[in-house]
């Protein structure tokens, strides 16, 4: 005689065991499905590679999910407690079959793509923040990022479920075959390494990708505090510079102050030429004039064109002492008449 499962033919812990998940799963669905959905309707974004990793565990996170909140929806039904006192107290919720715990199996054990996935983000990061990879050199081997956990997990899935390795856990079905807790039956020799087998292929790649990705990030964040630590002392000593105050000895000046010393070695140097003297405004801005009429005359000469810009014919000019130059007025005014088209 067949009768429904009712809360009271379940033990407490079993109920629980059977609810959290799903609220739980229900959030992580949620969150995966917005990225997915945020990202895919970018076309812009969905060029970059960070992006498509993104895209990439978050359909796999939300697959997974979805058999998360399934729970123990997928468990035989009758399925006979753990909490409970062991003849009539069964599994709350459990009204599946032995082929849909497989399928369960299945997807739960391929929920050991998510921690994979999460180092190939670190692997993403450490490329491009710590080596200083370009975009460019990452799409030539972003196929592993995708590869490398999606065949893993799906490798593993398989072979957990054709070697008969998955039954009950008392909220899905996982690695832990029925056979091992049925007094009497025996055991393949496959099924009897059932629990070394979990570590290999669940458990353990799940605790290397922690300790790897804590690794990287720890490397990424010395990194970043160094270069933060470089730039804060560089713009200290810019600090410095700009009020004319020397910085541990290195010699830094004000900018006027150099621009003083420029002129006046342009002065000295060329004392003992009457055709090349050079005066100047305190704002040095003549000299500012002659390079730019010297980089056109140059440009001039090797494009077979002459510079052009209009000027004013009439200009005064005054020396550092304050003392006008006509001869330099009028060599400047005769110059800028020559920049013609």
């Amino acid at each position: 005689v067949s009768r429904s499962i009712t809360m009271a033919d379940s033990p407490t812990k079993s109920i629980a065991l059977a609810i959290a998940p799903k609220i739980t799963s229900f959030l992580s669905i949620c969150g995966s499905s917005t990225i997915i959905f945020k990202i895919m309707r970018n076309q812009k974004t969905r060029r970059d590679t960070l992006p498509r990793i993104m895209v990439g565990l978050s359909i796999c996170d939300a697959l997974v999910a979805t058999w998360f909140f399934a729970s123990t929806w997928p468990i035989p039904k009758g399925t006979i407690s753990l909490f409970g006192d062991g003849n009539t107290q069964t599994v709350f919720g459990a009204m599946g079959t032995d082929l849909s715990c497989n399928i369960a199996g299945f997807f739960i054990q391929s929920q050991v793509v998510s921690p994979l996935f999460n180092s190939t983000l670190a692997t993403y990061y450490l490329l491009v923040v710590y080596y200083g990879w370009t975009d460019r050199r990452i799409k030539k081997v972003e196929w592993l990022f995708y590869t490398i956990p999606i065949s893993f997990a799906i490798i593993t899935a398989t072979f957990t479920v054709a070697a008969n390795l998955s039954g009950p856990v008392e909220w899905t079905c996982a690695i832990r075959p029925p056979e091992a807790f049925i007094e009497g039956a025996e055991l393949t020799p496959i099924q009897s390494q059932y629990q070394l087998i979990r570590w290999i292929v669940l458990f353990g790649p799940v605790w290397i990708c922690i300790i790897y990705v804590s690794i990287v990030f720890t490397r990424l964040y010395k990194k970043m505090r160094a270069l933060e630590v470089k730039m804060g002392s560089y713009q200290h000593r810019i600090n410095h510079a700009n009020q004319g105050t020397p910085v541990n000895g290195d010699g830094l000046v004000h900018n006027s102050e150099r621009e003083g010393e420029s002129i006046a070695m342009k002065e000295s140097d060329n004392q003992g030429d009457p055709n090349h003297n050079v005066h100047v405004s305190q704002s040095s801005g003549l000299l500012y004039e002659d390079e730019i009429y010297h980089t056109a005359q140059e440009k001039g000469d090797e494009s077979g064109d002459i510079f052009s810009e209009e000027v004013e014919d009439n200009v005064s000019i005054n020396d550092v002492n304050g003392n006008t130059d006509e001869e330099y007025n009028a060599r400047n005014v005769g110059r800028r008449k020559t920049m013609r088209k």
